[in-house]
């Protein structure tokens, strides 16, 4: 077993024991936000088997395309608890018109051949929620999610720019392509969130997962932000 694995699985249970906490009561008056962290493991980085989140820093890491990627979430409110804990990725891709089609009238003109368009994605990867219970309005202080992925499991696809139209309105829809379109993937930014009982949300600092050999700082897209 891999010695990043054996850690990842130890945390999993300390911290699933930890969840056992009492239940803490819902303050009306609780102005803080949930405290959000989270750990990604798999990620093949010198001097660390895994890269722990909080407020700070967004950073970036290159990693291969198989490569598996497990992450670990906990969110902790002491005051009101958590209602629910997500593991979030934004997957970011540049769609690039190839081809144009010219379907005749009353259809709208396609973009131009060399379009392109960075479009974004939501995934939720994980979550766990809970609701208020008893007469108390009582939710668990700390909750947990977490998640297991990989890179090709969220490759995008842009696909064909599509124009949907109706000649009478009680016919069916009729579609037709305007344009075929290529795909880049750009990345995949990660993170965690969180919603307290009294509403407060918070979520950490986000990871730019990008394709390539690890420690190569690849950058597949530079209309893409650090």
């Amino acid at each position: 077993m891999k010695p990043w694995l054996s850690q990842f699985l130890v945390i999993t249970i300390a911290l699933q024991l930890a969840a056992c906490k009492t239940p803490v009561r819902i303050d009306p008056s609780d102005k803080t936000q949930p405290i959000v962290k989270m750990d990604l493991y798999g990620v093949d980085e010198p001097g660390s088997d895994f890269i722990p989140f909080s407020d700070c820093c967004m950073i970036r890491r290159t990693v291969r395309i198989s490569d598996e990627l497990n992450i670990l979430a906990s969110a902790e409110d002491r005051e009101s608890g958590i209602t629910s804990l997500e593991i979030v990725a934004i997957v970011i891709s540049e769609c690039k018109v190839t081809q144009r089609f010219n379907n005749g009238q009353g259809i709208p003109p396609a973009p131009p051949v060399g379009q392109i368009t960075l479009r974004q994605t939501e995934h939720v990867l994980g979550a766990t929620s809970a609701a208020a219970e008893g007469s108390a309005n009582s939710l668990p202080q700390l909750l947990l999610a977490k998640a297991k992925t990989h890179l090709m499991d969220l490759s995008p696809d842009c696909g064909p720019i599509k124009y949907v139209y109706k000649d009478d309105p009680f016919d069916p829809p009729i579609t037709v392509i305007q344009a075929n379109q290529e795909t880049t993937f750009c990345g995949v930014r990660v993170f965690a969130r969180a919603k307290n009982g009294v509403g407060q949300t918070h979520s950490t600092a986000t990871v730019l997962l990008v394709e390539g050999p690890p420690r190569s700082g690849a950058i597949r897209c530079a209309a893409v932000p650090f």
